[in-house]
């Protein structure tokens, strides 16, 4: 701060009122003019960073149904043989001599590679007469096999014939259960084939109002249901089977697995 003589404050230059009002009013319009620049300049900078975030992209959301079918290859019967003798050994001789030429009926008569396997044995003692006094006459053995063959109904049919002819008490069948690797690789196909149906949806609706589709921005499935199993085995008897029972008895119809996705694409 400088301070200023009697004499020099005297001898100072002399500014009207009105001067002095003037030039601090155009002093205080210069800073208006300035602060109102820069606020329109944070304004114009703000303006344009939110209309850049503000908008989403525009988009559809569609949903597809797809199924495919679980490719079984392979599919089982289930025989049974039954034998009754005096004593146990004999009983088991005269079931295992029925087995043992089965197997090898099988092996010559039933076209492919098949598979067979001892599913259970059992030995039951066989009475007659009342509880109290009743009286051993003698057993019964019993021995299933498991046949897996093709799942074919030329080949399925072939093994009903042969396994008739053999001697067999009972058929089971025929049963196949699709494996998880084979279930999996056909919920992928029902996938894949949902989403191409809701892409052809969402085109379709794209065209309508001249848009373009663009890239997938979201893709949520709905869960999957288990396979649809093949029809449950029947029970045939040895005379029915050698007669071979109609096809729609024995072709084993492929399981079936179904998808639904919601799919988001872009517009362009």
């Amino acid at each position: 701060t400088r301070f200023f003589s009697w004499h020099e404050a005297c001898t100072l230059p002399k500014q009207s009122t009105a001067e002095a009002v003037k030039n601090d009013n155009e002093q205080l319009n210069r800073r208006r003019i300035e602060m109102r620049s820069s606020i329109l300049v944070l304004s114009m900078l703000f303006l344009r960073v939110s209309f850049g975030h503000a908008q989403p992209p525009r988009t559809v959301r569609v949903s597809g149904k797809g199924q495919a079918n679980v490719r079984v290859r392979k599919a089982s019967l289930r025989l049974t043989f039954r034998s009754r003798a005096a004593n146990q050994q004999q009983a088991e001789a005269k079931n295992a001599g029925k087995v043992n030429a089965a197997k090898a009926l099988l092996k010559e008569g039933v076209a492919g590679k098949l598979k067979i396997s001892t599913d259970t044995v059992s030995l039951r003692e066989q009475y007659e007469g009342p509880w109290q006094t009743r009286k051993l006459i003698g057993y019964e053995v019993t021995q299933t096999l498991s046949v897996e063959a093709s799942n074919k109904p030329e080949v399925l049919g072939g093994l009903f014939r042969v396994a008739g002819q053999a001697k067999t008490d009972s058929i089971w069948g025929p049963r196949a259960e699709p494996t998880a690797r084979q279930i999996a690789s056909a919920e992928r196909k029902a996938a894949a084939a949902a989403i191409r149906n809701a892409a052809k949806e969402a085109m379709s609706l794209a065209s309508v109002v001249g848009d373009r589709l663009g890239r997938v921005l979201n893709i949520s499935t709905a869960p999957q249901n288990s396979p649809n199993m093949p029809r449950r085995a029947r029970s045939f008897g040895a005379e029915t089977a050698a007669a071979s029972p109609p096809v729609s008895d024995i072709e084993m119809k492929m399981p079936k697995v179904f998808s639904k996705v919601d799919v988001e694409f872009e517009l362009h």
